[in-house]
């Protein structure tokens, strides 16, 4: 019941601050940009140099909140999550396909405390080197895994919880997310 009580204020209060220009309800958002991070090399061989256009992933909270509080219960809600990410990222690969994603895009990237789920879709995991980025990361994230386990924060597993840079080459989301033709 209380857990109810709190998904339900915090939806409330992302309605008061939510960004009234965005209509779309898709769970993530792409912004394209210059990487500035090392050289990285992912799982499947794309090097990621200084300078790459890449895409940058972000899930849009509401559109999360939204998820959760017609979930009865965590496992629903993280499978429910999960399903509506791979659809996501077929959607993104799908744009790739048909160049409506610049083609100099080399990868994907997102910061997420949640890189567990992406590894069950097959995205690459990465530390976040810097321990000032890092920090910075896990205390502007920190009341966002508040808001989802307000409750949560006191257990003594949860407080180790660090945010890491989850990563999907071109090459890869397409291979992995573009549905199969069947002739």
């Amino acid at each position: 019941m209380r857990k109810m009580i709190w998904r339900e204020f915090t939806l409330a209060l992302l309605d008061v601050f939510k960004h009234k220009k965005n209509k779309s309800r898709g769970l993530l958002r792409v912004n394209l940009r210059q990487y500035r991070g090392p050289e990285i090399e992912l799982r499947d061989g794309t090097l990621v140099r200084p300078g790459d256009s890449i895409g940058e992933l972000h899930l849009s909270n509401s559109a999360f909140f939204n998820i959760l509080r017609n979930c009865s219960s965590d496992v629903q809600a993280v499978m429910k999550i999960k399903k509506e990410m791979k659809q996501e990222l077929t959607q993104l690969a799908e744009l790739v396909q048909q160049n409506k994603i610049d083609q100099r895009v080399e990868a994907f990237f997102g910061i997420t405390f949640f890189h567990q789920g992406a590894r069950l879709l097959g995205l690459d995991i990465k530390e976040i080197n810097s321990a000032f980025w890092r920090l910075c990361y896990q205390i502007g994230q920190l009341p966002l895994f508040i808001l989802i386990h307000p409750f949560s924060w006191i257990h003594p597993k949860k407080k180790n919880l660090v945010p890491k840079e989850i990563w999907i080459s071109r090459s890869a989301l397409l291979r992995h997310f573009l549905p199969t033709s069947k002739s």
